[in-house]
Parts: C-alpha cells; sequence; structure tokens
C-alpha cells in the first residue's frame, strides 16, 4: 500500500508542479521577440514566490496541500526589465491528511 500511496503522491506532485508552468518553450524558428530568457529566481523562500505557489496548488488541486515551492524560473514578458513576468515553479506538495515524506 505504502508504493502505491508513493506513486500517487508523486503523479499528483508531477501534475500540481505541472499545472504551474503556464507557457511553452517555443522553437527557435517561432521564438516570440517579446520574451526574455528564463533565469533562476535567487531567492525562491521570498514570501512572493510562496504566495505564488500556494495559490497554483490551491486552484488546481483540491485534494493536495501546498509544503514550499522548491525551485523557481521567471521569464520577462515585452521588455526584460518589464514587471510582467511567466513562472516556472517546482512545488512540493502532499495529499491533504497524509503525513510528509522526507
Amino acid at each position: 500500500m505504502t508504493t502505491m500511496n508513493t506513486c500517487s503522491s508523486s503523479l499528483l506532485l508531477a501534475v500540481a508542479a505541472a499545472a504551474v508552468v503556464c507557457t511553452f518553450a517555443p522553437s527557435p524558428a517561432t521564438a516570440d521577440p517579446y520574451l526574455c530568457p528564463w533565469r533562476t529566481v535567487a531567492h525562491p523562500e521570498d514570501p512572493f514566490i510562496q504566495n505564488l505557489g500556494s495559490w497554483a496548488v490551491d486552484q488546481q488541486h483540491t485534494v493536495m496541500h501546498f509544503e514550499k515551492v522548491e525551485s523557481a524560473k521567471a521569464q520577462g514578458v515585452g521588455q526584460c526589465t518589464s514587471m510582467t513576468r511567466n513562472y516556472e515553479l517546482i512545488i512540493l506538495a502532499s495529499i491533504r491528511g497524509t503525513p510528509r515524506r522526507r
């Protein structure tokens, strides 16, 4: 039974992480000139990033419980210095009511 719970948790975590990625990587031939390169977020523990991850899990999964954002990347849209960003988050989440595994 533990193997099944582990597989289900892993699958749901992967789905939660995939749900946050709302953009796709265009091929170089069709690359949008208004998309800047992806950059690693230096401090994923920043409250803004953590709140964004929590919001994403809450929007997509009623059975998942947000734990934390493990890592994050950001991509500017428009002028690379603009505040408009796409985010790619790696989220640690668990099924509600199950203990977190370390």
